[in-house]
């Protein structure tokens, strides 16, 4: 085992954007010993000093074909790039590291921890996150930094069904760099990216299974299927 090397994680199974980002990675590992020991912190902490933003996204899915694709849908297709790349997680109740290569992926869960690199004209670090809570009654996710990283804070997704139709995401974020404030107002414009990022993804993987629903009901057409016949008959 080298150096670089982690008892639990296998960073043969992460794909790397290049080298810089393998080393980022390794120098965040070196200080987990125990991903269930570590911390993080909770809404019902003092946030008085740290920085806030809310933003809103609108969609014209209903609310729960929404929550479960915030739930449910693969983690490496929630942040694949290029300014947040997931690199693995780990679930605390389940005690197991789950890599994008993985075949069957877990869904959100309360414990789960998320890794991710973040990219600024480079790899720059490694963000991890874990879902304190979520609450499919009031369409509530809530997320908080774990300690050790670049920040310290919590993210907060709700969800709020729509008169006229559709669902509105408040995406509440309360954020403080780690090591020196400093850091605080770059990671504010560097946060609006990178919270649009995840939604715009969550919003085009909608779309592509909207497109796949749509193509797989004309195939399924009676038009179609009696297209597909008539040229079976005629290549007879």
């Amino acid at each position: 085992m080298s150096n670089n090397a982690h008892p639990y994680v296998d960073a043969t199974r992460i794909d790397f954007i290049n080298p810089k980002a393998e080393r980022v990675f390794h120098k965040r590992m070196q200080s987990i010993s125990d991903f269930s020991q570590l911390r993080t912190r909770h809404l019902g902490d003092d946030f008085s000093r740290y920085g806030k933003q809310m933003d809103r996204f609108f969609y014209q899915q209903p609310i729960q074909q929404l929550w479960q694709a915030y739930t449910q849908q693969a983690l490496y297709q929630m942040w694949p790039g290029p300014l947040v790349q997931f690199l693995f997680a780990y679930s605390k109740p389940q005690r197991q590291i789950y890599y994008a290569s993985d075949t069957e992926g877990p869904a959100v869960h309360t414990g789960l921890q998320v890794y991710c690199l973040l990219n600024v004209a480079g790899p720059i670090g490694v963000v991890g996150m874990e879902v304190m809570d979520i609450n499919p009654e009031t369409y509530t996710i809530e997320l908080a930094y774990i300690e050790g990283g670049m920040f310290r804070g919590l993210q907060r997704l709700e969800m709020v069904e729509q008169v006229l139709g559709g669902t509105q995401i408040i995406h509440s974020s309360y954020y403080r760099p780690e090591k020196t404030l400093g850091w605080l107002l770059p990671y504010k414009y560097f946060h609006n990216k990178t919270t649009h990022e995840f939604h715009n993804n969550i919003q085009q993987l909608l779309n592509n299974t909207s497109h796949e629903n749509i193509q797989k009901q004309n195939e399924n057409s009676l038009p179609h299927r009696l297209g597909w016949y008539a040229r079976q008959q005629h290549c007879a």
